[in-house]
C-alpha cells in the first residue's frame, strides 16, 4: 500500500470520477496503519500525542480516515510497514524500505531540519497535494494547521498572555497541551472559535477540557484542565522568581537572557519554555544531573553545530534524553558556554556549581 506513494501510480485513472473514488480508497488503505510518538510522564511511556501529533491525527479525520487505531512509538522511532508522523528523526516526507517493509515517515526532526516546520504542516501539504483536503471550502483547516505549526515553533502570543491575561487558562492558547482527542481540535476550529477566546464551562466540556474519569479505586472524579493550567501559572511564577534569586540566570550577547531550570533540587518550571519566554527569557535550559539528562531551547538558531554530548534538533533544541542512559559527558557550564557564544557572568548558586 505505502509503496504506491512513490509515484502515485495507482492514484491517477483516466476518468476524474474514477480517480476520486480510487484516491479515497487508496488513501484510506495507505493511512490505516498510522503512528505518532507518545509521551513520557513520571518515567512512564503513555499512549498520548503532543499537539503536533494531535494535529496530524486531526488531519486524518478531515481526510475521512478514522484515527482511533493510531499507535504510539517512543519519540524518535518509527513503525515499520506503517505511516509515522512527528517521529523518526527525518526531514519532510520520507519513504523507506527498512527491515524489508515499506514505511512512510512525516517528520521535522532530522539533521537538516530547521525552525518553522512541523509534522502537521508537512502532512497537510501532502494531503492537499493528493487532493484529499480542500481548504478553500473549509478555511478553518488552514487556521488549525497554522495554530499547531506556530505552537511547535514557539510563535504563539504566550509572551503577552501567560502571566498577564487573567483568563489565559480558559483559552485554547493556554489549554493546547491538554487536548485529549483530535476531534476536539477539529470541532474547536470548525465552530469558529479564536485561540484567545475565553471559553465557558460548557465550551470546556464540549472540547474535552472538563471531563469525568475513574480513579484506581473505581470512583469517578471530574477533571478540569483549566484549573490545572491556572495552578501551573502560579507555580511557574514562583519557580522563576526562586531561580532568579538563587542566580540561575545569565545575560549573554549571543543568545540574550537564559534561565536554568535546575532539576537537581526537585523543582521545575511547570509551564516550561512558554513560561520562561513570558518572563522575558530567550533561552531555557533544564539541567538534570540525577537523571543524566539535559534540554536546552532558544528563540534564536544555535550558532554551533557540533557538541560533545546529546543531539541538536531543528537548530533551536539541544538535548540528551532520559532514555539515553549513558553518563553525561559535559557540564552545565559547557552548555551555557555554547549557548552564550561569548563571555557572561555567573552569580549565586550557579557560580558555586561552576566552582565545584
Amino acid at each position: 500500500m505505502i509503496e504506491n506513494l512513490q509515484g502515485y501510480s495507482e492514484l491517477n485513472p483516466a476518468e476524474k470520477d474514477d480517480r476520486d473514488k480510487v484516491l479515497k480508497r487508496k488513501i484510506r488503505q495507505i493511512f490505516q496503519e498510522f503512528s505518532v510518538h507518545g509521551l513520557e510522564q513520571n518515567g512512564k511511556f503513555i499512549s498520548r500525542a503532543d499537539l503536533d501529533g494531535m494535529g496530524c491525527m486531526a488531519l486524518l479525520l478531515l481526510a475521512g480516515i478514522k484515527a482511533d487505531k493510531t499507535q504510539y512509538v517512543p519519540q524518535g522511532e518509527y513503525r515499520y510497514g506503517a505511516v509515522t508522523a512527528d517521529s523518526g528523526d527525518q526531514e519532510g516526507v520520507v519513504y523507506t524500505e527498512g527491515d524489508d517493509k515499506p514505511s512512510l515517515i512525516i517528520d521535522h526532526h532530522g539533521g537538516s531540519s530547521k525552525p518553522g516546520s512541523s509534522a502537521t504542516l508537512y502532512f497537510y501539504n501532502l494531503l492537499k497535494e493528493m487532493g484529499v483536503i480542500r481548504d478553500r471550502k473549509e478555511p478553518y483547516i488552514g487556521r488549525l494547521v497554522e495554530f499547531v505549526n506556530s505552537s511547535d515553533n514557539a510563535k504563539l502570543p504566550d509572551n503577552d498572555n501567560y502571566f498577564v491575561n487573567p483568563n489565559y487558562h480558559r483559552t485554547l492558547l493556554g489549554l493546547r497541551n491538554f487536548i485529549r482527542r483530535p476531534n476536539d481540535l477539529v470541532r474547536f476550529f470548525r465552530d469558529g472559535h479564536d485561540i484567545l477566546e475565553v471559553l465557558t464551562d460548557a465550551d470546556l466540556e464540549k472540547y474535552g477540557f472538563i471531563f469525568s474519569e475513574k480513579r484506581r479505586d473505581g470512583k469517578k472524579v471530574t477533571r478540569d484542565r483549566s484549573t490545572e493550567v491556572q495552578k501551573n501559572i502560579l507555580l511557574s511564577r514562583e519557580r522563576i522568581d526562586d531561580l532568579e534569586k538563587r542566580g540561575f540566570t545569565i545575560n549573554t550577547s549571543g543568545s540574550g537572557k537564559i534561565i536554568v531550570d535546575y532539576r537537581a533540587d526537585g523543582g521545575m518550571i511547570k509551564g516550561g519554555f512558554p513560561a520562561a519566554k513570558a518572563a522575558g527569557y530567550d533561552g531555557y535550559v533544564i539541567w538534570n544531573p540525577k537523571e543524566q539528562s539535559f534540554f536546552a531551547s532558544s528563540t534564536k538558531p544555535f550558532k554551533f553545530t557540533e557538541v560533545k554530548d546529546g543531539v541538536i534538533k531543528r537548530q533551536t533544541m539541544w538535548m540528551k534524553e532520559k532514555k539515553d542512559t549513558s553518563e553525561l559527558k559535559i557540564t552545565l557550564k559547557d552548555i551555557l558556554d555554547n549557548l552564550a557564544g561569548g563571555s557572561y557572568e555567573a552569580q549565586g548558586e550557579l557560580k558555586e556549581l561552576f566552582e565545584k
